[in-house]
């Protein structure tokens, strides 16, 4: 009686193809690209700390909602989600997206996790001290409500209100020309963003240096 430990192991189900692995491919990249260009466009542009943490708040707050309704969506094999942002559907299985969906939370895990350090840097204080604000802190609740964020919500979410095509199966898709100048501004945008970010590391460093005088 043969060995079962010995067998040969089967070709896993949730393998992707070659073409699956290029579309998770392009998502990933758009992801990465879209979300760091949000965050960096707020280091950029924010020199008010109640705005900053405003925006930050928004940083992943739909996205919970959008991927329990993407991941049903696709249980029953509707990948619009995925198409209205120029990736391929004709490739898409549940398996697949549910891959794509962590992708996309990976990269809004990164992008509160840069504007979280970078706020430290600019402010001398965890962002939480105005995110997760005291009952009697009330002067600085009152401002929090009053600021406004710089964005609605998460860039790949926001990426869907961009001017559309008709798609070869008669939806809609973000044009490759789109996407490619986004991540064009995003690429100016992060070369002066690294500038500033090194400025911060250097600025933070120096204090430390300070104090242990």
């Amino acid at each position: 009686m043969g060995d079962s430990s010995m067998a040969k192991p089967h070709g896993r189900s949730d393998e992707l193809t070659p073409q699956q692995q290029a579309c998770r491919e392009e998502w990933r990249a758009l992801c990465q690209a879209l979300e760091r260009g949000q965050v960096e466009e707020l280091i950029e542009s924010c020199r008010d700390k109640y705005q900053f943490a405003k925006t930050y708040l928004v940083f992943g707050r739909d996205v919970e909602a959008t991927v329990a309704d993407v991941r049903q969506r696709a249980k029953h094999g509707k990948y619009a989600f995925f198409s209205d942002r120029g990736i391929n559907a004709a490739h898409m299985t549940p398996s697949l997206a549910e891959r794509m969906l962590r992708d996309w939370q990976h990269a809004i895990e990164s992008k509160r996790e840069q504007a979280a350090l970078v706020f430290h840097s600019k402010f001398g204080c965890p962002i939480s001290e105005y995110t997760e604000i005291a009952p009697h802190e009330v002067n600085k609740a009152t401002k929090m409500n009053a600021a406004k964020s710089l964005v609605d919500s998460d860039a790949v979410i926001e990426l869907a209100a961009l001017p559309k095509v008709p798609a070869d199966d008669g939806g809609a898709k973000v044009t490759s020309s789109d996407v490619a100048q986004l991540k064009l501004e995003l690429s100016r945008l992060r070369t002066d963003v690294d500038r500033i970010l090194a400025h911060l590391r250097l600025e933070s460093d120096t204090g430390i240096e300070a104090e242990n005088r």
